[in-house]
């Protein structure tokens, strides 16, 4: 058993890479395990505004989003789980207002 390695999170408008986004982009938002054995399950989660705080949701290895100033510092996490253990990465969204 091999615990997985630190998985890519990566975040694109269009295909291409950015670190800050403006509201209406349409977020491409994946997470990949790059090593362990057996090969990892993968997530995406990041916090949604609920009654009494946030909460996180828990979704698919891809989504496509559409970001408003509401997802401004929203925390991104990318998870890795296998077996033998479990890996994280994470981002903070910068929107940036027009």
């Amino acid at each position: 058993l091999v615990a997985p390695g630190t998985p890519q999170l990566s975040i694109s408008v269009s295909g291409s890479s950015s670190k800050h986004f403006k509201p209406g982009d349409v977020l491409d938002i994946s997470c990949q395990a790059v090593s362990g054995n057996p090969v990892p399950d993968v997530a995406i989660s990041w916090t949604v505004q609920q009654r009494g705080g946030e909460a996180w949701t828990r979704l698919s290895n891809y989504i496509s989003v559409t970001v408003t100033e509401v997802d401004n510092a929203k925390n991104i996490t990318c998870t890795a789980q296998n077996m033998a253990g479990t890996a994280h990465t994470s981002t903070v969204l910068h929107i940036i207002s027009k």
